[in-house]
């Protein structure tokens, strides 16, 4: 019996490839640029972030199902997948805490402008209180969580613990929890202390925070983007940032790796991270975990759990 044959593209934990049984299948460290590799007979892709040819897709001619190792999939053509017939599937339940976490240090780390107060440390400049910037507590503030899946869900859950006061948007839910709910971005922004996007990304959503949705935001609002880079209209963020101080806190950017004149970048009061929400070796290792449950639900239950998009 031939094994089937799994292709890596991703920070997969090698060390959990054991949970499969070796006699079954065979996991193989792929170098795209390799031209020696034989990707007609890789049947399984475990894939990350990075997108994919339609010429380097083509080579993988034998392909069954794609394990990305996350949730996002806008680095796939569906389309495509659906016309080849691939399945695909996702770690949806390993990242949900990680993502929320990283979004509500974003959050504590902005209300009390810790990137400014270390900033002031840094130049020995603990005496000039004239330049202290605002203190402010979390309890109470008004929160628009934007895309109510289940990071989003539990984000919510612990800003409540704060007594934050949640509002969703998310055309596919319709209520939940009795949060208040918008139907639309326009002058209803304007009450927002904090803006938490948390959806994927897809036509409905690019650039959903755009020239028209800021221009209603308050002064000092916080905007946390744990998501996707291409939701926030980054040029029209810089020029509003101009006008007003709107908070930034990002781990994901239009353009990954950043430029190196990112204009956003010089303001104090935003925070970045460069898209390691979920890259702590205990996420790494339930994420591993999950795609193991994947490959084994698909090739040897023959069947599809929640984490099947196709």
């Amino acid at each position: 019996m031939k094994k089937i044959k799994i292709g890596l593209l991703s920070p997969f934990n090698k060390k959990k490839f054991h949970l499969l049984n070796n006699k079954l299948f065979e996991l193989i460290n792929l170098g795209i640029k390799n031209k020696k590799k034989n990707f007609k007979n890789i049947s399984c892709l475990i894939l990350d972030t990075r997108t994919l040819s339609f010429s380097i897709l083509e080579k993988f001619s034998n392909l069954k199902l794609i394990c990305r190792f996350g949730v996002g999939v806008d680095n796939l053509d569906l389309s495509y997948l659906k016309k080849r017939k691939i399945d695909l599937c996702i770690t949806k339940k390993s990242i949900v805490t990680p993502v929320a976490e990283h979004a509500l240090s974003f959050i504590i780390s902005s209300i009390k402008s810790l990137n400014e107060f270390n900033s002031i440390i840094k130049k020995n400049e603990y005496e000039k209180v004239s330049n202290y910037p605002v203190v402010k507590d979390l309890k109470n503030k008004e929160v628009l969580i934007i895309g109510l899946g289940n990071i989003g869900k539990r984000l919510a859950k612990i800003l409540k613990v704060f007594d934050c006061k949640i509002t969703f948007y998310d055309p596919r839910v319709p209520k939940y929890n009795n949060y208040n709910k918008l139907t639309i971005l326009n002058t209803n922004l304007k009450k927002f202390d904090i803006i938490s996007i948390n959806c994927s990304l897809n036509k409905s959503t690019k650039k959903i925070i755009n020239h028209s949705t800021l221009r209603f935001f308050k002064k000092e609002v916080i905007i946390v983007n744990t998501s996707r880079g291409g939701i926030v209209d980054e040029k029209s963020l810089i020029k509003f940032s101009k006008k007003k101080k709107i908070i930034y806190c990002s781990d994901v950017f239009e353009q990954e790796p950043l430029a190196k004149n990112f204009k956003l970048s010089n303001y104090t009061y935003n925070t970045f991270t460069p898209h390691i929400s979920t890259s702590s070796p205990e996420t790494r290792l339930s994420m591993s975990e999950e795609v193991i449950e994947n490959i084994k639900y698909y090739f040897i239950t023959k069947k599809k759990n929640q984490n099947f998009l196709t």
